[in-house]
């Protein structure tokens, strides 16, 4: 049987934050024409 364990969350101070994905990144479809494929 799957077992799970919940804590509590952990700020963690003085760490690099995650970089951003830009806007013209190759994720889901194309905002202008949903057809074409990137």
């Amino acid at each position: 049987s799957p077992v799970a364990f919940v804590g509590h969350p952990i700020t963690k101070l003085h760490t690099t934050p995650s970089p951003v994905i830009a806007y013209s990144s190759s994720r889901g479809p194309n905002p202008v024409n949903p057809e074409i494929l990137k």
